[in-house]
């Protein structure tokens, strides 16, 4: 159950989004099944964020895989990358949540600058969703300007610069 206080009634119907990796026959999965799903028919920043994928261009997986945490004890929480040159993924961390849902409950400031600390596990997934959901639209950026080139990478380069693209966000996709 998403609390009222993260809904704001909008209704995401995105038939190019596919959540049923969430779901492979555990209990756990079916509960992170519907916190996200509710999270992402109800918000209408990430609804915004992730609106390209109702285009039909581009695909839009999202499931889960284990993220150990790092050498220094930091968790992830998700990961958002491609799966070919027409799908782009989000995965949760699977040692994010158990058969109650989302579990992590982070305290502090996260490498964002988003302070957690007076957040519920819900919240917290709700944010996790909002970053990857900005991943997930960069990658819809420069797949299209890479399709629209003829997936051409130094067509597709000089075609963001010639849009204005910051050359930090450019460099992010070549290698300079």
């Amino acid at each position: 159950h998403t609390p009222q206080s993260l809904l704001d009634g909008m209704n995401l119907m995105q038939p190019n989004i596919n959540t049923d990796p969430l779901i492979d026959g555990g209990i756990q999965d079916v509960t992170i099944f519907h916190q996200v799903t509710g999270i992402l028919s109800s918000n209408s920043v990430i609804k915004g964020l992730l609106s390209f994928y109702n285009n039909g261009y581009l695909n839009l997986t999202i499931g889960s895989e284990v993220y150990p945490n790092g050498p220094n004890g930091e968790q992830t929480g998700a990961v958002t990358g491609f799966d070919g040159w027409n799908t782009v993924y989000i995965a949760l961390n699977e040692l994010g949540f158990n058969e109650n849902g989302w579990q992590w409950d982070w305290t502090g400031t996260d490498h964002e600058g988003f302070d957690h600390t007076n957040t519920t596990a819900l919240e917290d997934l709700v944010s996790i969703l909002a970053h990857e959901a900005i991943h997930a639209k960069h990658n819809a950026d420069f797949l299209t300007a890479f399709h629209a080139n003829g997936m051409n990478m130094s067509d597709t380069r000089n075609w963001m610069i010639a849009q204005g693209y910051n050359t930090d966000y450019i460099n992010a996709w070549f290698t300079v």
